[in-house]
């Protein structure tokens, strides 16, 4: 019962926090305004971490009056977390370099270590079952797993409750895991956490009666719980008192970890900085599948829960450390080898989604006729040029088979990823402009976005049941199309990068002049696009 009044009045404590936070935001610039990458359509407070720091605190006075002996290290965690609170505030703000960053998380990682003496001295039995002692590189390698837990948790920040959801149901694993153990000073700290993701959730959180989230975290929000996460793992996996073991955190952190370093080693393969936006994440590849954000949250939440408790019930379960960790790494090669090139996941995230029977985003592509479709090379150039700075695009030209009305005319098909199903519509209407106009080398050239209709206020939908000519009937029968050509890319400052092509005109009349080229990009040089037969 006391656990349950504690979160009920962290909870309490970050909703207040919050209402306050979002009456005086727009005041203060406390607000994150659409444009640029940003995929939200209104502008939107980023105060969430305004409702976090505020159950933090409940949490400090409640350690510091249960277990006064540890009073100095509350105290430093205190001064590290309202520093990187107050970093994260300012980089919403003003945008801070991420060098500047980089030294204020270093800075409170070294509170943490130096001051308050938390630090990964062992890291358990991972030298197939020896201990394994970091000595002199304890300090080093803490501060490289603080700082990267840090800046993991911000890039999973990406779609409204997506790493808000993630934290509370990390949080919930170690509370249920100090409660086994029979307790710990961190257990109070815990539940007072879990309450202010409560209270932050509900406002960000999309539901029935709340289509977008009211308040963002922020980067104030996610680099503290980035920091107290951190903390906290360290803390419970050292010493006499160690409540679970140093490679329980990788289970604990499984996702953000798998996505992070996921997207990290993309970017630098593809010759960019890690630190350079994209939409490359889990959740964005999601979105290229069809999932709605509130879809993709629960999915992505539902697979960190089953691959959470399942690492932490084997290691309960006697499965050796080492093993875990060799798991892990096999679960990270195979998650980068999926998501590297997300031509090879999408389709299958999509006959997914089709098969859960969700409701999809709104729009479903571009339609291109029939004149651009006949070049596919000047049309991808088109669609590269056209793309935001670094993006992907999927083409596919479909031709009307022999015997059908249209037979032998061709038409193009275009998916481009889009964050938001929200921005959907007014998205694809401004990049078909674009797209048309720099095709208007064709005359009477048809480009137009394709959106779902809605059935119920579609008048043209009673006249095509009654009496459907045969060019709508043929449009819709998927064998009276075949497709001729496939392609998807990866663009950066308007440039084809990566990619990968199946041209069934090419496979049936080789012609190495055919195919889209790629021109020299840095690491990006070496020319990926390949053409494939159709297996």
């Amino acid at each position: 019962m006391l656990d349950l009044l504690i979160i009920g009045a962290a909870a309490l404590f970050s909703v207040a926090a919050i209402r306050l936070a979002m009456a005086f935001s727009e005041a203060y610039g406390l607000v994150d305004h659409p444009g640029e990458h940003k995929a939200h359509k209104r502008s939107t407070p980023f105060v969430g971490g305004f409702g976090i720091l505020s159950a933090f605190a409940l949490g400090v006075v409640i350690l510091d009056q249960t277990h006064p002996e540890l009073r100095f290290q509350w105290l430093l965690m205190a001064t590290a977390a309202f520093a990187i609170f107050i970093t994260g505030l300012t980089d919403d703000l003003i945008r801070l370099g991420f060098r500047l960053r980089l030294l204020v998380q270093t800075g409170a990682a070294l509170v943490m270590t130096l001051g308050a003496g938390v630090i990964l001295v062992d890291l358990g039995p991972l030298l197939l079952g020896h201990p394994l002692h970091l000595a002199m590189l304890a300090i080093p390698f803490t501060l490289f797993a603080t700082v990267g837990g840090i800046n993991a948790l911000n890039m999973m920040d990406g779609i409204d409750g997506l790493a808000g959801t993630l934290s509370f149901v990390t949080m919930a694993l170690i509370a249920v895991l100090i409660a086994l153990a029979g307790g710990s000073p961190y257990y109070m700290l815990v539940l007072c956490l879990l309450g202010g993701l409560a209270g932050f959730l509900y406002f960000n959180l999309r539901h029935h009666g709340q289509p977008c989230a009211r308040v963002f975290m922020g980067d104030n929000g996610s680099m503290l719980l980035g920091l107290l996460f951190a903390w906290i793992l360290v803390g419970l996996s050292q010493g006499e008192g160690s409540v679970i073991q140093p490679v329980a955190a990788l289970s604990l952190f499984v996702i953000p970890l798998l996505d992070t370093l996921s997207v990290i080693l993309r970017r630098l393969w593809l010759g960019r900085s890690p630190f350079t936006p994209d939409r490359s994440h889990l959740h964005h590849l999601l979105q290229r599948a069809g999932f709605r954000v509130d879809h993709a949250v629960a999915f992505i939440t539902l697979l960190h829960l089953v691959l959470a408790t399942a690492g932490l019930v084997l290691l309960h379960a006697g499965v050796p450390e080492w093993l875990m960790l060799a798991g892990f790494l096999a679960l990270f090669a195979g998650y980068f080898y999926l998501t590297v090139r997300p031509w090879r996941v999408v389709p299958t995230l999509r006959r997914l989604h089709t098969r859960m029977t969700l409701v999809p985003a709104t729009t479903t592509g571009i339609y291109i006729g029939d004149k651009a479709a006949r070049d596919p090379k000047a049309l991808m150039r088109a669609l590269a040029e056209e793309l935001d700075p670094s993006e992907t695009f999927c083409l596919r030209i479909y031709e009307h088979n022999p015997g059908t009305p249209q037979a032998g005319i061709r038409y193009a098909l275009v998916e481009i990823p889009l964050e938001d199903e929200e921005a959907n519509s007014d998205a694809v209407t401004r990049y078909t402009r674009r797209l048309k106009n720099n095709l208007s080398i064709h005359q009477d050239l048809t480009v137009r976005a394709l959106v779902a209709r809605k059935r119920d206020n579609d008048p043209r939908q009673e006249n095509l049941a009654r009496n459907a000519n045969q060019r709508c009937r043929d449009r819709r029968i998927h064998h009276a199309c075949t497709l001729v050509f496939e392609a998807h890319a990866f663009v950066q400052r308007g440039l084809i990068v990566d990619g990968q092509v199946r041209d069934m005109d090419w496979l049936s009349h080789p012609d190495p002049q055919a195919l889209p080229k790629t021109r020299p990009q840095g690491l990006a040089a070496q020319e990926r696009i390949k053409t494939e037969g159709d297996t």
